[in-house]
């Protein structure tokens, strides 16, 4: 899927956060951990989620990259680096994913059920066990009353940022993987360093 990214505000002061590099300005907003559309917000797990804009100096063509950006979380020396969209949609439709111990894995479909292949498998403690692996359940006809959900995952990939080469102002969504409570960040940067030059932007 392409990335679409979000919607630009009208310029970067638009933003909580704004700073002018060498060749755009960028703005920011730091969105906790969730992302939203056409009114729906959704949980991203263990992702933090800030969203970036740039707006390309009159006459300049950007390159625009989720890669440019980091996150210094308190201060500390290492910050976490961008995730790819990719990863992020895979670990928030499998919230498991980062928890689980596994080995090689790959999944079938038989039946119109998704069947898992390697990785760890359950022990049954007990007969009846709810925790151990199961047959897949035989397809059954929707319910016309049930609501399909919104794929968070598909979600997350088109409102990323996208990697363009920008003339004009555009916007996306950027991820980083924190497994640590919010309640224990007390100071957060966003570094950016890249074709724009090197700024860093305060978000709390």
């Amino acid at each position: 899927m392409a990335w679409a990214g979000t919607d630009p505000r009208p310029k970067a002061t638009d933003y909580p956060v704004h700073v002018h590099a060498a060749r755009a300005e960028i703005g920011a907003e730091y969105l906790s951990r969730t992302i939203s559309e056409a009114g729906a917000s959704y949980y991203t797990g263990i992702y933090l989620v800030v969203e970036v804009a740039l707006y390309p100096d009159k006459g300049v063509t950007l390159p625009v990259s989720s890669g440019d950006f980091q996150l210094r979380i308190n201060g500390k020396k290492v910050p976490l680096i961008a995730q790819t969209p990719g990863i992020v949609a895979a670990s928030i439709r499998n919230p498991d994913w980062d928890s689980v111990p596994r080995g090689p894995v790959a999944g079938v479909g038989v039946g119109g059920a998704d069947i898992l292949i390697g990785g760890r498998q359950p022990v049954e403690r007990f007969p009846g066990d709810p925790q151990t692996t199961r047959a897949p359940r035989p397809p059954r006809a929707p319910d016309e009353r049930e609501k399909v959900p919104q794929d968070r995952g598909e979600v997350a990939l088109r409102l990323a940022l996208p990697q363009v080469e920008a003339e004009t102002g555009v916007s996306g969504l950027v991820y980083f993987a924190y497994k640590s409570k919010l309640n224990d960040i007390r100071r957060l940067e966003l570094l950016y360093e890249g074709p724009a030059g090197r700024q860093v932007l305060v978000l709390r």
